[in-house]
């Protein structure tokens, strides 16, 4: 099995992904590997932390099986609860809840986007909570660090009660797609809300911070909400399984993007 370099990977997702889809799963080849797991003793997953060798096979089997179902995330036929797959450079940043000031910085959010030559860049956001973050260093990122930006943004509270509500059904192995696809039953009003929180939020992820704060970032991620803006590019806005360091070599393009912040 490869050994991955995992910049964010939250281990209570993974175990309850692993209950959700082992059903789907070839469970002879994973029960062999995970029994081997158990008796060897921890391995470090990666140079960014010490996760276990079980938590490593679960991660595989997981991304095998996803990795067929995900689309590109700039895929037209991308909808809420689609699963998705990405190779970004993103800029990323903590934060705390814009109501909460002086509150531990709770959040990070990874914003990147994938230029096309025919209309705006279609923009992704990631979110999630800050402890399962290792970027940069071996411990987590959290409170007082050099990639704090503080509150989100004004009225931006509902991306921390949606970060806030996942980890609490990952703690009790509870699916958060049935919460995705009720959103789209409510009001016109809330939902346009929704649409300029994650506006928002990218750009003050991308705009409000130096160029030294990106990381070559690939994964799959589950989208909560999908933005649609014509005129600056929509946002698809989803909460990652893991995020492990890229070596994909960036086009001219792509490259140029540094130097121009909020593409």
């Amino acid at each position: 099995m490869p050994i991955r370099n995992v910049a964010y990977l939250s281990e209570r997702k993974v175990e309850m992904e692993f209950i959700h889809v082992s059903k789907e799963l070839s469970l002879s080849k994973v029960d062999v590997k995970l029994n081997m797991a158990v008796v060897a003793s921890g391995v470090e997953f990666g140079k960014e932390g010490g996760f276990g060798q079980a938590l490593h096979v679960k991660l595989e089997a997981l991304i095998d099986h996803l990795s067929a179902l995900a689309f590109d995330f700039g895929d037209s036929d991308v909808k809420l609860g689609s699963w998705i797959r990405f190779d970004l450079t993103f800029d990323y940043a903590t934060g705390h809840r814009d109501s909460s000031p002086g509150a531990p910085n709770d959040l990070i959010f990874f914003a990147g986007s994938e230029l096309s030559s025919v209309g705006p860049p279609v923009k992704l956001l990631l979110c999630g909570s800050s402890r399962h973050a290792r970027l940069l260093r071996s411990e987590p990122l959290g409170h007082k660090d050099e990639h704090d930006r503080g509150h989100v943004g004004s009225n931006t509270d509902w991306i921390d009660d949606v970060v806030m509500q996942i980890e609490r059904d990952e703690s009790e192995n509870r699916s958060i797609a049935p919460k995705i696809r009720s959103r789209m039953t409510e009001s016109e009003q809330r939902r346009e809300h929704y649409d300029w929180v994650a506006q928002q939020v990218h750009r003050i992820t991308v705009q409000d911070h130096p160029p030294a704060q990106t990381a070559d970032l690939k994964g799959l991620a589950q989208v909560l909400w999908i933005a649609p803006n014509e005129y600056i590019g929509s946002v698809v806005l989803a909460t990652p399984l893991y995020l492990e360091y890229s070596h994909k070599k960036r086009t001219f393009r792509e490259r140029m993007r540094r130097r121009f912040r909020g593409v």
